[in-house]
């Protein structure tokens, strides 16, 4: 009979990690549709009149400002680049759909979590009410702390990755951005420069983006040309190989999640199970 409860209970177990795997795959990223379109159609508007409507976008990061700051050295400058506005509204519209799968990653997350919880739970109560098994508080504790543990030490790790990864990308591709809104505008390179911050960060001891960045502002500064077709590679290099990193991320997580469902909510289950059937052996 227990044998065949430790069972039951590994087939429950792994239907659910199935079916929550089928429910998180069947969500995937939802683009908050209405904002990007609201945005996306302030852009467009932008693009052909110049007149720039008032920008209420938090979802989207750095990007609203990256198009005020456009509009304004076009007024000031005179120079008015819609290419350049539409890469900056494709980056917006790419960062708000990373957004949304961090948010649906999070949100499967906690749903496993919860299933998982619940059906321990539902055991617990059934053999408490049903079976007039008597529970104790520290059979409970020790179930609470495993499952509530796990599930903070899970997102913890996952915040502080996401966070990590964010700041070094974002921070990167705005003042890439930045720069090239400067440079369009044809105001001094040695302001463009300081100004985007261009050259600055800590972060830059990790790749070669300052060495490359260099490179091209020295060819700027020395021959004049156009580093424009240089700067557009530089820019898509640097989202692939944030796309990349963020995928690498799911997929640590993805992992993350398998284990700390094995090591700390299948444990509090047999945990109960145990001592369920330690007492009903004991009598």
């Amino acid at each position: 009979m227990q044998l065949m409860y430790y069972l039951l209970s590994l087939l429950i177990l792994a239907y659910l990690m199935q079916s929550v795997s089928v429910i998180s795959i069947s969500f995937g990223p939802k683009t908050k549709i209405l904002q990007i379109d609201a945005f996306v159609e302030v852009v467009n508007d932008l693009s052909l009149t110049m007149h720039l409507a008032p920008m209420k976008f938090p979802e989207l990061g750095f990007f609203p400002d990256l198009i005020e700051i456009t509009v304004t050295m076009a007024r000031k400058y005179g120079s008015f680049h819609r290419e350049l506005l539409k890469e900056i509204k494709n980056g917006a519209v790419l960062y708000s759909q990373l957004s949304d799968q961090i948010k649906d990653h999070r949100q499967s997350a906690s749903m496993q979590f919860v299933l998982f919880a619940v059906m321990t739970w539902t055991f617990i109560l059934f053999t408490v009410f049903m079976l007039e098994h008597a529970l104790s508080f520290g059979v409970v504790a020790v179930v609470l702390i495993l499952q509530i543990f796990g599930a903070a030490f899970y997102f913890l790790f996952l915040n502080y990755r996401i966070k990590k990864l964010n700041n070094y990308y974002k921070n990167l591709i705005k003042k890439i951005y930045l720069f090239k809104v400067f440079i369009t505008s044809k105001i001094p390179l040695k302001t463009a420069v300081s100004e985007s911050q261009i050259l600055e960060g800590e972060a830059y001891h990790q790749d070669r983006f300052k060495l490359k960045m260099e490179g091209l502002i020295s060819s700027l500064h020395t021959s004049g040309r156009s580093i424009d077709e240089e700067m557009n590679i530089l820019t898509g290099q640097l989202w692939e190989k944030y796309l990349r990193e963020f995928q690498k991320l799911k997929k640590a997580s993805l992992n993350l999640r398998l284990l700390v469902l094995f090591i700390f909510y299948l444990p509090a289950h047999f945990f109960y199970l145990m001592h369920f059937f330690s007492k009903g052996m004991a009598l």
